[in-house]
């Protein structure tokens, strides 16, 4: 499995004029470069369930294309973005990881869930006590004032 980028390449700005009207402008685009990037074993915490995948830094395959040529081959549009936990799982061990490395990702991947969860809850906690601190400061100032 890969990830593709695309970049595209444009022919420069025509303009055509038509009978009384502003000059019309379009774009016309020439060629798309591809560049494919194998998924590996990720780490992001965002993964609801499961070892998440995460695309490589290195490039695997690089073309370039004509843009018709491209509408006319490529693969429909997807609909679903996301995989279950056993697509990935059956993924990533295809490509050669162990159920091993798998369980170590997600144990981290829990561990790191949990800590946010405790800032969140800490921060939570200090900015209520902040907030009342404040309100009685405004309340005594209140009351000095009349």
């Amino acid at each position: 499995m890969s990830s593709r980028s695309i970049t595209s390449s444009s022919a420069p700005i025509s303009k055509r004029r038509s009978r009384n009207s502003a000059p019309k402008k379009s774009v016309r685009f020439d060629t798309l470069e591809i560049i494919e990037f194998p998924c590996i074993l990720g780490d992001n915490p965002s993964c609801s369930s499961g070892a998440p995948l995460t695309l490589d830094w290195k490039p695997q395959e690089q073309c370039t294309v004509k843009v018709d040529f491209y509408e006319f081959t490529r693969d429909p549009r997807r609909s679903r973005l996301t995989m279950k936990k056993s697509e990935r799982e059956e993924h990533l061990l295809a490509m050669g990881c162990t159920p091993a490395q798998l369980a170590q990702v997600e144990e981290q991947i829990a561990q790191i869930k949990k800590d946010r969860e405790s800032s969140a809850t800490t921060k939570s906690d200090t900015w209520a006590a902040i907030k009342m601190a404040a309100k009685r400061v405004v309340k005594s100032k209140s009351a000095l004032a009349a």
